[in-house]
């Protein structure tokens, strides 16, 4: 069979790029990327689900995993079986496409280790970290060294000379401190990209006198350093080096690479000043809107908490808060100044609750995971259509008063759907949720229809989809008789709003 598929499909097969696995090792989208940038989904693996999903098994390398056929292939794990996944699912991949195609692991995790997988290269993006909350120099040594990194931390971080964070191949770090030298003086890889407020005109010296010794940077084929802030002193690091100079009548031979592979390889590229971004990117924009019609969607996807998003006609800002330290970051003042977000990914290093009319809350999504208690400032004040929610603990009383809060009219007006997961050791008290909320019963003869929603992020792979919800409980809203299903699980509580009345609800089962 395997032979008859690669003979039929040769010419695609040749066009083939590379294989990605990209995500965390919480949720993982694999991708084939052709060689003209186009990119195909091919499997979604993800933690199990047990709300009653119609899954089924295959046979994968040798280890049978539960398969579901949602959006797009989705293979699932147990907590404890992570790891052994996607093994398998690597171990086919290469038995299936061959040890001569490129595989890369792309992730932002810079807490759990890379899995150990045969002929894969890793890139990671440690981006607006704040290292008094992660051991990087620990996350570093526990993995093989990284083919790519691109960093950028809230303060100076030198690592031990020897750390494999200098051994990665390709290193691209924006610093807006001066930790420069460190980069400089331990590198061991290939390429480097360097952008500085502030340098000191010896570190220049200094890296080039080495690199001429031969003491090291051996493997080292560019660098490219930029400072946002001093010019370089140009005649000081001449005389320094002792550069020499080819005859000004000839012209010098061009100095060329080829990238190391990266996710933006092979695109278009438009520059411009500091001082007019926002006008080149406005105009981008409008050239975009009369050619492609504004009935197209247009979506600004970010991880930048610090400008505010350019007001933009027919545009959907999206952010990504991963690790952000509230300490450093007026977040209140951000969300203010800048319009509601279609979606948010939220991860603080630790508890912060807005003010009840923060534009936070007007996230039309929001996915938040937080190792502490305050889950209760989500429930109370969002005012979006979709809320995902892992949190370490829990309390009974928050799940019934958001219920009710919903059943009253009260509030969460526009809401469709809610999934909450505890990440603790504790269940959801499952009889006092029910009886705390008034809970209605389907008779347990019937099957009850099955709560589902599109993503509203159809447009970013990384998007939890809202879990079917098929539940024999539900709830009625007292202002307009509105059905929502409700599901608990164990240390999951789904919550999905109908657009039905009681009376439609319960035809469904006639």
């Amino acid at each position: 069979m395997k032979k008859t598929i690669k003979s039929c499909q040769h010419n695609r097969f040749k066009s083939i790029s590379c294989i990605r696995y990209c995500g965390t090792n919480e949720r993982m989208v694999v991708d084939i990327v052709t060689k003209n940038r186009m990119r195909e989904d091919f499997v979604d693996i993800k933690e199990h689900d047990d709300s009653g999903l119609d899954y089924f098994q295959l046979n994968v390398s040798g280890k049978i995993i539960d398969f579901l056929r949602l959006h797009f292939l989705e293979a699932a794990f147990n907590l404890d079986e992570s790891e052994s996944v996607f093994q398998s699912i690597h171990n086919y991949m290469v038995d299936f496409f061959g040890d001569s195609m490129e595989y890369f692991w792309v992730t932002s995790d810079f807490v759990n280790t890379v899995p150990q997988l045969q002929k894969i290269s890793s890139f990671i993006r440690v981006w607006n970290v704040n290292p008094d909350s992660i051991d990087l120099e620990n996350f570093f040594s526990r993995n093989p060294p990284f083919k790519r990194i691109a960093f950028n931390v809230f303060r100076p971080t030198d690592f031990s000379p020897d750390s494999k964070f200098y051994q990665a191949e390709s290193l691209v770090t924006v610093q807006h401190h001066n930790n420069f030298p460190s980069v400089l003086r331990h590198f061991q890889g290939r390429q480097a990209f360097v952008d500085c407020t502030h340098y000191n005109t010896e570190d220049v010296i200094e890296f080039v006198n080495r690199w001429k010794s031969g003491e090291t940077f051996q493997k080292l084929e560019v660098l490219n350093f930029e400072v946002s802030q001093d010019d370089i002193d140009h005649e000081t690091v001449l005389d320094g080096i002792g550069a020499k100079h080819i005859d000004a009548r000839k012209t010098p031979p061009t100095h060329t690479l080829p990238k190391i592979k990266s996710r933006k390889d092979h695109i278009f590229e438009a520059a411009f000043n500091p001082d007019e971004s926002e006008s080149v990117i406005r105009s981008i924009h409008n050239y975009m809107l009369q050619f492609f019609g504004d009935s197209m969607k247009y979506i600004w996807s970010t991880s930048d908490w610090v400008n505010t998003v350019p007001q933009l006609q027919n545009l959907s800002p999206s952010i990504l808060m991963w690790h952000v330290n509230p300490d450093l970051i007026d977040l209140e003042n951000f969300f203010s100044t800048n319009p509601p977000f279609k979606m948010i990914e939220f991860h603080p290093t630790r508890p912060i609750d807005f003010h009840p009319d923060s534009k936070f809350y007007q996230a039309e999504t929001v996915v938040t995971l937080q190792h502490n208690h305050y889950f209760p400032s989500v429930l109370r004040h969002f005012q979006g259509k979709q809320a995902f929610v892992h949190c370490t603990y829990h309390n009974t009383e928050d799940f019934i008063e958001f219920v009710n809060k919903w059943k009253s009219g009260e509030a969460f007006r526009k809401l469709e759907v809610l999934n909450f997961k505890a990440l603790g050791d504790d269940d959801i008290d499952h009889e006092t949720v029910l009886n705390g909320i008034g809970a209605k019963h389907i008779d347990a003869r019937r099957t009850p229809p099955t709560h589902t929603l599109p993503k509203i992020c159809d447009w970013y792979q990384y998007s939890p989809s809202p879990y079917p919800i098929t539940s024999h409980i539900y709830v009625v809203r007292e202002s307009d008789n509105r059905v929502a299903s409700v599901s608990v699980q164990r240390r999951k509580f789904h919550f999905g709003v109908w657009d039905k009345t009681v009376e439609e609800f319960l035809r469904f089962m006639e």
